[in-house]
């Protein structure tokens, strides 16, 4: 987990830096301590900012920040804060779970945290986070990374929309969510929109599952559509206490009892237990895409050229003229190594998408090959889209987000190539041309694994603002890929309380 406190005081601000979420993200917040309207801009150190709209007087605004770094221990770009026309720099340390990446825990009270940390531990779950609501972000980014994300339903029901719609898409991306449904209060049709499961009544618990879990008052009745791919995993007194849906490359387990009831045994070992692979084949798909283009010639202006023929005329005349010309030569050297080359500062020359349907939405995992025509600190439009970012090659990059835009931050050689991997969200998921055309790799259990391919011929929304240009886009659809569900694993009761 990122360990990030930053506190950076100006005559017109602060910028406060904290870790968000499940770690991979930094949240951000930019105070406006002026009465005055003040432009807000952030971005690579050293560049021209992306601009991020205004700040009120006495406002704030508050973004998301992922960095990591390049191949060779390339450390990310280093960031900085534009207010009006000061500039504060801000340092967010590369994504790192080499300890592993923590479950996260979506809680108001910390009541049975001590049983659900051993219940965690026993089915494998080292390390957990917890986040009160309010805390939530409302940016699947800093949720993605989490392998699980855990919460009571009436927690979860106390989320914002846009903070549920960020776990909806979270999971989409391969996270696994454990809603505990044993809790009183809860919506009926808190997750049957995009899961098919509907919460029932609670009754008291039968003699099986008072035997798999000891502490559980009441057990809440689940039921499923068959269509939409949920199953029991796990069954008591001929009722499910835990069923499965998937939604994306990640699943939603619904149990039947509440949280902090859980401790280890059959029934927490089943509800974290980890899920088969859904994501290997789309990423080993991603990571087939051919080489990152070499590095190409630097497109020097004509002023540079100019300059570079005034210099050899002065030392032609350096021989009659040499203070002339050394005097000359110093102003016309300096210009030269300053002005930009003359090509455009970024050109997009390829993107290759990969849509994977959910619901009514797709999820997107793409890959853009970037062109640079001067170099040092870039910041680049990311578009609208709910992005996070997967790598950034060669060199590392940022991805800054906002609730309402996005700019992606790399540090640069003149005539250099970079690589963004990123995935990002579509509320709606544009059409294929129904024939496939070639399948995912097939490797592994996971159920995406050899699945058929369609080739999308209509436009894709890419995380990419139009200033870098069109770029040559190849994407392709997922299309059906009904897996089999297991067997549920059925727990029966004590010969003592057996009926």
């Amino acid at each position: 987990m990122l360990a990030l406190v930053v506190s950076l005081f100006a005559s017109t601000g602060a910028v406060d830096a904290v870790a968000a979420g499940d770690g991979g993200s930094t949240r951000v917040t930019v105070t406006n301590a002026s009465v005055h309207l003040t432009p807000l801009g952030a971005g690579a150190a050293g560049g021209p900012p992306a601009d991020f709209g205004t700040l009120a007087g006495y406002g704030n605004a508050v973004f998301l920040a992922q960095c990591l770094g390049g191949s060779g221990g390339h450390a990310p770009p280093a960031l900085e804060i534009q207010l009006d026309r000061q500039r504060i720099p801000l340092t967010v340390p590369a994504l790192d779970f080499s300890e592993g990446a923590p479950a996260l825990w979506l809680g108001s009270e910390t009541s049975g945290a001590a049983m659900l940390g051993d219940a965690l531990r026993a089915a494998g779950v080292a390390r957990v986070v917890r986040r009160v609501p309010a805390e939530v972000p409302a940016a699947f980014g800093a949720l993605r990374f989490a392998p699980f994300i855990l919460a009571s339903a009436p927690d979860f029901a106390a989320l914002q929309p846009a903070q549920r719609a960020a776990v909806e898409q979270a999971v989409a991306a391969g996270s696994t969510l454990v809603l505990a449904t044993g809790e009183g209060g809860v919506d009926a049709t808190l997750v049957q929109r995009w899961t098919g499961v509907t919460l029932g009544e609670a009754g008291h618990p039968g003699p099986a599952a008072r035997a798999a879990v000891p502490r559980a008052v009441a057990q809440r009745q689940l039921s499923w559509t068959p269509e939409s791919g949920a199953h029991p995993l796990l069954v008591a007194d001929e009722t499910p206490l835990i069923v499965e849906a998937p939604w994306g490359l990640g699943r939603v387990r619904v149990l039947a009892v509440a949280l902090d009831e859980l401790e280890p045994g059959t029934v927490a070992s089943t509800a974290f237990g980890v899920p088969p692979d859904d994501r290997g084949a789309a990423l080993s798909w991603l990571a087939a895409q051919p080489a990152l283009p070499s590095d190409g010639e630097i497109p020097f202006s004509p002023w540079v050229w100019g300059t570079l023929i005034a210099l050899a005329g002065l030392g032609l005349l350096s021989r009659r003229a040499p203070r002339v010309a050394a005097a000359g030569a110093v102003p016309l050297l300096g210009a030269a190594l300053y002005l930009p080359p003359g090509g455009p500062p970024v050109v997009a020359e390829g993107a290759r998408v990969l849509l994977v349907p959910v619901g009514e939405g797709a999820l997107a995992l793409g890959a853009l090959d970037l062109r640079f025509g001067r170099g040092g600190a870039q910041t680049l439009d990311a578009g609208r889209l709910p992005v996070a970012i997967e790598d950034a090659l060669p060199d590392g990059g940022c991805l800054l987000v906002a609730p309402d835009r996005a700019a992606w931050a790399l540090h640069t050689a003149p005539g250099s190539g970079a690589r963004v991997r990123f995935v990002t969200w579509m509320a709606q998921a544009p059409a294929a041309a129904g024939t496939a055309d070639g399948h995912l790799p097939a490797a592994g259990t996971g159920r995406l694994s050899g699945a058929a391919l369609e080739r999308i011929e209509a436009a894709v929304e890419l995380p990419l603002g139009a200033a870098a240009g069109r770029p040559t886009l190849e994407a392709w659809r997922v299309g059906a890929h009904p897996a089999p569900a297991p067997a549920p694993v059925v727990v029966s009761a004590p010969p003592s309380e057996a009926p």
